[in-house]
């Protein structure tokens, strides 16, 4: 049978300012919740020679390393995409605008000119068809 006082538990309140608030810190940070591991946790920051304080700042650089590699490397990957994405949009416009672009050629130079919607030349050349009778090739001309 144990004499003497009951052994009280150390509370967060017990510690000294200064400390306590870092230890809230490091609690907060790691997600520890109760006093004893982060206490524990706080004895091997404490001792900087410590084989495992070494491991910890070896695995959190390596750790850093990753993560700044995987975003370059995401970057990277989204730089080349978008350029395919563009390349492809801006080749696709060109085969489609060449596949579909109604042209004539200029009567002083012997150029290209392009004809647009709804432009002076475009209704010109929709007067000309309908004036000289141009019609479905399967449709019937009414006498």
């Amino acid at each position: 049978m144990k004499r003497g006082r009951p052994r009280r538990e150390i509370q967060l309140g017990d510690l000294p300012p200064s400390f306590r608030l870092t230890l809230i810190k490091i609690m907060s940070d790691k997600k520890i919740i109760d006093l004893v591991s982060a206490l524990e946790f706080s004895s091997i920051l404490l001792d900087e020679n410590s084989r495992e304080f070494n491991e910890r700042v070896k695995a959190e650089a390596e750790r850093r390393y990753r993560s700044r590699h995987m975003a370059e490397l995401n970057k990277a990957r989204y730089t080349i995409e978008q350029n395919g994405f563009d390349h492809g949009l801006k080749e696709g416009m060109e085969i489609g605008e060449d596949n579909t672009r109604i042209w004539y050629f200029c009567s002083v130079c012997g150029g290209k000119i392009n004809m647009g919607p709804n432009r002076d030349d475009h209704k010109a050349l929709i007067r000309y068809m309908k004036e000289h009778g141009w019609h479905h090739g399967d449709c019937v001309i009414r006498s």
